[in-house]
């Protein structure tokens, strides 16, 4: 198999196949896209995105099999694909698509197959990729039921990133919430800085003259919003200010976008997240495994071609692209 870039000469295939069902993650419930432009959107620019994205059409016999790329930035390569719409070739694709992205990207690549996918988890472990989490991607879409608020005496602050770096007092009490919500033993700053680079929004629930919980939000993704941490103070645990932020991001979009779907992803151990978004009308779309294969530094394999014309015909050889888990993780 050959591998090249992929380029808007390529949208044809997209167009060709938007509506095939494709071997993979694709018949485990991922939605199909609908036109190269969703393609291009989503997978091929980025705008809003501090991560670069490279794809790659993978070749077989000069026609192509499929697809697969990496989403990079300074520290962090996440693998999405590869696709078929052949699943007699999957299993190969797969195969040589890892070959391919090791010899090209130095570091440590994140791979996310569904668990459901074993042929996809077999191949990883062969490869000597070792498994690092299992996460939970949940969705809230109409009309499942918006919980109910309990009457707590909160009141609620919704910063824009422009607002929240003008207040350090809250830029500090989001940072206590973060760090010992998710354990980052002082990285809490530097995690705040990046979300605030990336775009997002923080929903802060005020209880008794401070910042009991905060919900960070992100709505730059195309056909989404994404919640990407949600962090309550110790004190203040199982009264109802977990609940009452997400009822009230679901009001919020329901008045400001019109019913926009809303995702979440979370590790497959926190039983006690798990409970609380379903309680709250989040369902489970998919459970992925992430795993993770040393790349290693190089020049391209000798198999890679450069981008060139294809035949002016798409063939059912031909696949649209599809990431295979980052949307749903923080990246992941």
């Amino acid at each position: 198999m050959e591998f090249t870039r992929y380029d808007p000469r390529y949208r044809w295939l997209v167009e060709r196949l938007a509506g095939n069902t494709l071997a993979g993650e694709q018949r485990l419930g991922y939605p199909r896209f609908g036109s190269y432009p969703e393609l291009e959107k989503e997978y091929g620019e980025y705008p809003d995105s501090s991560m670069d994205t490279s794809a790659y059409v993978i070749l077989r016999g000069g026609m192509p099999v499929g697809l697969v790329g990496v989403l990079q930035d300074a520290d962090y390569l996440a693998v999405w694909g590869p696709l078929t719409n052949e699943e007699a070739w999957y299993r190969e694709t797969i195969r040589e698509s890892l070959a391919f992205l090791r010899g090209v990207y130095a570091g440590v690549l994140h791979i996310f197959p569904a668990k459901e996918n074993t042929v996809y988890c077999q191949e990883l472990e062969e490869a000597g990729g070792a498994l690092r989490s299992v996460q939970h991607v949940m969705r809230f879409t109409w009309p499942a039921c918006m919980p109910e608020p309990r009457r707590i005496g909160e009141k609620y602050r919704c910063f824009s990133p422009e607002e929240l770096s003008q207040e350090e007092a809250v830029c500090r009490e989001i940072e206590l919430l973060l760090e010992d919500g998710f354990h980052l033993k002082g990285q809490a700053d530097s995690l705040l800085r990046e979300l605030l680079r990336d775009g997002c929004s923080f929903l802060c629930c005020l209880l008794h003259g401070r910042t009991a919980g905060v919900l960070v939000w992100n709505e730059n993704f195309v056909r989404e919003i994404r919640i990407e941490y949600l962090a309550v103070e110790k004190d203040s645990r199982r009264v109802g200010v977990a609940s009452n932020l997400l009822g009230k991001l679901l009001r919020m979009v329901s008045v400001r976008y019109g019913r926009r779907s809303i995702n979440l992803t979370h590790g497959g151990d926190n039983l006690a997240a798990h409970a609380l978004y379903v309680k709250n009308g989040f369902d489970d779309e998919v459970v992925y495994r992430e795993f993770v294969l040393p790349g290693r530094a190089g020049e391209p394999q000798k198999g890679t071609v450069e981008s060139k014309e294809l035949p002016l015909q798409a063939t059912k050889t031909c696949a649209i692209i599809r990431k295979d888990g980052k949307d749903a993780a923080r990246g992941g």
